[in-house]
């Protein structure tokens, strides 16, 4: 009993009846929108969609066109210009495709100017201006190019002009004047002729008055303060650098100290000492030559010994030496006259052999 009521009731179902109510709420050039009014009938199953076959007027080839769902509308595009097309509609459901409605018949509109375009403009980089074309309506032909014209305002000066491809979505104005109001006016051209043209101002911002406003841009603050420092570092290690070498002073001088230690400056003085010397017998100055010593350097003789320090029995000064002269080399370096050491750096005469 339960199988033949479900094959009754699957026998009364069907396929939906036909729509109606077609009408044409939209027309360009090249689209077309239209809807209509479901059909009074689904046919005990849900529509899925609508088909919808458009052809020419002069074609008998139709084209398909579904609809999303269950929507009652569609869009038909890639028509052409100054046409005449017909069109119907059919309901689809599970058990199949309906009634085709009656046929309806629309005229597309003739090629004519584009619409004025629609911009928008924004700053670029230095002395530039860049306006975006929004997309428009080209009048059933694509669009060829833009005409752009621009001037300072409320100044009686030529219109600067600029073309751009119809196929680019922006248009650069480069050369402008800083922190003055511009002007510009904008038309789209297709092969019927030129858009009504579109008005727009800008005001360009003022010039860059300093450089390290370029290079916060350009670099970022935390380069700028790296830059900043790595310079301040520069300075000071050239500072140091120049202290050392001119005044023995400075950072670098103290590690240099404490690195060869204070026995490489007594040797240093030591060295000193003897250039004077050296100097001294050169020039055959005789002005007493004075060495300075602190109280914990030992007093050393020239071949390397230690000397005894002086007592009370020690001379205060030595005898007078005269610079050796090329003269008396002779009798410097005769017998009689070589000196020799004796302790406590007392000097005297030798003795003759005879006297031995």
């Amino acid at each position: 009993m339960f199988n033949g009521a479900l094959s009754l009731i699957m026998s009364g179902r069907t396929v939906p009846s036909r729509p109606y109510g077609l009408r044409v709420l939209a027309v360009s050039q090249t689209i077309a929108r239209i809807a209509f009014t479901k059909p009074d009938s689904h046919g005990g199953v849900p529509i899925h969609h609508y088909q919808v076959e458009v052809n020419e007027a002069d074609s008998a080839v139709p084209k398909t066109v579904n609809s999303n769902g269950s929507q009652t509308h569609v869009v038909l595009a890639n028509l052409k210009p100054n046409s005449t097309y017909q069109f119907r509609v059919a309901a689809v459901n599970g058990k199949g495709q309906g009634e085709h409605s009656q046929m309806e018949a629309f005229q597309t509109l003739p090629i004519q100017e584009p619409s004025p375009p629609t911009v928008q403009g924004h700053s670029g980089n230095g002395k530039n201006y860049k306006l975006v074309v929004t997309k428009q309506d080209d009048g059933g032909s694509p669009i060829q190019k833009y005409v752009v014209k621009y001037r300072i305002k409320d100044k009686e000066e030529e219109w600067m002009q600029k073309i751009a491809q119809g196929s680019k979505d922006s248009i650069t104005m480069d050369e402008l004047q800083w922190n003055m109001r511009y002007e510009v006016q904008i038309t789209a051209v297709n092969k019927l002729g030129h858009s009504e043209p579109t008005f727009y101002e800008f005001t360009m911002p003022p010039k860059p008055n300093t450089i390290a406003n370029t290079l916060f841009r350009s670099l970022g603050l935390g380069a700028v303060v790296g830059l900043g420092v790595a310079a301040l570092l520069l300075i000071l290690v050239i500072t140091d650098v120049s202290c050392f070498f001119t005044k023995q002073c400075g950072l670098l001088m103290c590690i240099t100290t404490r690195i060869c230690g204070k026995k490489n400056g007594s040797s240093t003085k030591t060295k000193d000492a003897e250039e004077g010397k050296a100097a001294y017998l050169k020039d055959g100055s005789k002005e007493p030559i004075v060495e300075m010593r602190t109280e914990d350097e030992p007093i050393t003789n020239h071949d390397g010994s230690s000397a005894n320090e002086p007592n009370e029995t020690t001379p205060l000064t030595e005898p007078e030496k005269l610079p050796l002269k090329e003269g008396n080399a002779k009798e410097a370096l005769s017998p009689e006259n070589i000196e020799e050491a004796v302790p406590n750096d007392v000097i005297q005469p030798k003795e003759d052999s005879s006297k031995a």
